[in-house]
């Protein structure tokens, strides 16, 4: 097993990766004004001055220089022609072709017999998309790690044109080329009615060089392909160029490509078996892509490789069976499709079943603010130990395995158990201590609505008709050790189950969902000083309700011996007449000692949360 050379080997391939280059230097610089012409002008500096600066380099990387910057150069001046022709319009959300699109394939899943929720999770598979995902199939795929089942990729890619080419070989069994041409044309217009995502463009254009390589009877090396299609999504998509989709999509192929082999050589060596391959392409995959996981969304799903080795294998029964069905269904309308459906259903239940078995299992999903040193120590151990040597030393790696004996049998099993397990010592055991002296307030206090966090509790405070943004935010809130979830509206009780059930799957135990028809007292800690916080509406019919619970919490404070304030914070509705300052100012003809202080969210947040976890989107004003 041979690693692959980590950059292109044809002319086109070295230009397409000076376009690649010379686009992120231009991502990341574009905030900089007059950046784009200065880059131009360095690439050309160092294309017509490259005989002088690389003299004392081989021929062979002289010449590689010498394409790669004619590539830098190309690209700068496109940037630069682009820049300078009026502005069009930029296209604001879906295509109309995607649209109608959807709404088909909407239309074709309600006239079966698939129940509601199945009918979310196939439309979510075919058309690559989770946004109508049931909340808790898309909570469970995010903290399983197999969201990338309901986002257009590769995956899907790869299923659609196996199961065109199936159908056409068959066809057109007499000609070599022809069915590759019809499925990929095929596979462009499965592209053009999901609107161009990133992940399916890249994946088709690794289809369509492999194909033009295979064509000219030319053995296409990775490093051209990937060069190749890095420099299609910089020319012709650039904003998606360097997005998160990108990043995931081109480690993923990046780790098949070059981490794939290393895992092939440790791992039983010598046996070919789809197993095996399902094995190692997961890990290859999982590892390439855990940094920009990381990084990006600051959570991972440690038992992911262990969910897609059964998840993947059934999506790609799933969705073959989906596409053969959604086309009878459209075409044909017989007894037979009726019949069809009901395959698809048991299959799609089996899924639905798998999902839900694995991820209550072995998801091991945990979220961190910031990326822990721990982790990066770890990453850097696993790669220095097994990857970096392959890489540098991989000829003698292999006379070493030609040598048997027991020592060199213990040793590539224990390597690769560290690297089989990569996940475990992180998924079972929290990166951080679970100490009580080191918990922290959460706060997302918008209008109307606030969710606290804080001593082994969850307060939703106020209503929740906002469900959808009240869901993100909870998504955003560390779980660990919370037991009760206190709640203030029975509009919040929906959340309330969710949160419940995502905290009995991370954490093993189900929470207590408490509704108070009282305002709630809770404790936190403001600037370092623990205080307690009741929000209340400014409603004259609570009054009552309200000095009942203040006086309850004031004696409760004073047989402990603590005495250190509270804040009402008033949350006016947008219709109300009532002023803060009035509340204020008759704050003891009201009934309210001087023990608690009334402000405003926004005087909350300005004075005494400096560093708030509330959305800048939503506005609290």
């Amino acid at each position: 097993i041979s690693l692959p050379l980590p950059y292109p080997c044809s002319q086109g391939g070295i230009i397409a990766m000076g376009i690649s280059c010379s686009a992120t230097l231009l991502k990341y610089s574009e905030h900089l004004s007059g950046a784009h012409l200065t880059l131009l002008i360095l690439f050309i500096i160092f294309w017509l001055t490259n005989d002088a600066l690389f003299y004392f380099f081989k021929k062979r990387i002289f010449k590689f220089l010498r394409i790669f910057f004619l590539g830098s150069i190309l690209f700068s001046s496109i940037v630069i022609w682009k820049v300078s022709t009026p502005n069009q319009k930029p296209m604001k959300g879906k295509s109309e072709i995607a649209i109608n699109f959807s709404k088909k394939i909407e239309s074709l899943l309600s006239q079966s017999i698939l129940p509601k929720e199945s009918q979310l999770v196939a439309k979510g598979l075919v058309l690559g998309s989770s946004a109508g995902l049931p909340l808790e199939m898309k909570t469970r795929a995010r903290e399983g790690g197999i969201l990338h089942l309901f986002a257009a990729s590769g995956l899907h890619l790869g299923i659609f044109i196996g199961f065109n080419l199936f159908i056409l070989k068959k066809i057109f069994s007499k000609v070599r080329f022809l069915p590759y041409i019809i499925a990929l044309l095929f596979g462009f217009f499965y592209l053009l009615l999901l609107d161009f995502p990133v992940s399916f463009l890249r994946a088709y254009c690794f289809a369509v060089y492999s194909l033009l390589g295979s064509l000219f009877y030319r053995k296409v090396m990775p490093g051209d392909v990937l060069a190749y299609s890095s420099a299609s999504i910089a020319m012709f998509l650039y904003a998606d160029f360097l997005s998160v989709g990108f990043l995931l999509s081109f480690g993923a192929v990046f780790g098949i490509f070059y981490f794939k082999p290393v895992i092939d050589f440790y791992f039983l060596p010598g046996v070919r078996h789809f197993l095996k391959d399902n094995v190692s392409i997961s890990l290859a995959c999982s590892f390439a892509t855990f940094p920009t996981l990381a990084y990006y969304f600051h959570s991972f799903s440690f038992g992911s490789f262990w969910i897609n080795l059964f998840v993947v294998p059934l999506a790609s029964l799933v969705l073959p069976v989906l596409y053969l069905n959604l086309i009878c269904e459209w075409l044909i309308k017989s007894n037979f499709t009726f019949l069809f459906w009901h395959i698809t259903d048991f299959i799609l239940r089996v899924f639905l079943k798998v999902v839900t078995m694995t991820t209550n299992s072995f998801s091991f999903y945990y979220q961190w603010d910031y990326l822990p040193l721990s982790i990066l120590i770890y990453l850097f151990f696993i790669f220095s130990l097994l990857i970096l040597p392959y890489f540098i030393f991989q000829n003698r790696f292999h006379k070493l395995y030609e040598n048997e004996n027991i020592m060199k049998s213990v040793i590539i099993g224990s390597l690769i158990t560290l690297f089989f397990f990569f996940y475990f010592p992180f998924g079972i055991i929290n990166f951080e201590s679970k100490d009580d002296s080191k918990l922290t307030t959460e706060y997302f206090i918008n209008k109307g609505n606030s969710i606290i966090h804080s001593n082994h509790s969850v307060y939703l405070l106020g209503k929740c008709f906002k469900q959808k943004y009240s869901l993100h935010q909870i998504g955003k809130l560390k779980l660990s050790l919370t037991n009760e979830i206190n709640l203030e509206d029975r509009s919040c009780y929906p959340i309330a189950l969710h949160l419940a059930k995502t905290i009995q799957r991370r954490n093993g135990y189900l929470p207590k969902v408490l509704l108070s028809k009282e305002p709630i007292v809770v404790p936190v800690f403001l600037a370092n000083l623990q205080s307690q916080i009741v929000r209340f509406d400014g409603d004259k019919k609570k009054l009552f309700s309200l000095l009942k619970v203040l006086k309850e919490n004031e004696t409760d404070l004073q047989k402990t011996n603590e005495n250190k304030g509270g804040i009402i914070v008033l949350d006016l509705p947008p219709w109300s007449k009532e002023k803060l300052e009035d509340w204020k100012k008759y704050q003891k003809l009201l009934g309210i000692s001087s023990y608690w202080k009334i402000m405003s969210k926004e005087e909350l947040l300005a004075k005494q949360i400096p560093h708030t976890n509330g959305d800048p989107r939503v506005p609290i004003l």
